[in-house]
């Protein structure tokens, strides 16, 4: 994933010198920028999950964790850079619907 992530920081740089010749292309400027931003949080994202969970699959990590990784992570632009914090998924307002998630 390491690598993965440093690619799709490579390329986030050249996205920086994409030149557009008509709106055409200027949308597939958009579309490549945006989704080597999406790649970056994905990965970073991926990296900071210690557990496997849903399509989200570590082989160094290969259980599901609830009791340490029942969150929700959060990803905010800061300081020109990408901030992770994590929140604890609120169960409480899916019991409703008869949602409940195993602990182990």
């Amino acid at each position: 994933m390491q690598q993965a992530l440093a690619r799709a920081l490579e390329v986030q740089d050249e996205a920086g010198r994409l030149r557009a010749q008509d709106p055409q292309y200027l949308v597939k400027c958009h579309e490549t920028v945006a989704s080597a931003l999406t790649t970056e949080m994905v990965y970073r994202s991926g990296l900071l999950r210690t557990e496997s969970r849903g399509g989200h699959y570590r082989e160094d990590y290969p259980e599901t964790d609830n009791k340490n990784w029942l969150k929700w992570i959060n990803l905010e632009k800061r300081d020109g850079g990408m901030a992770l914090s994590t929140e604890p998924v609120p169960l409480h307002k899916y019991q409703k619907y008869g949602i409940t998630v195993p602990t182990r």
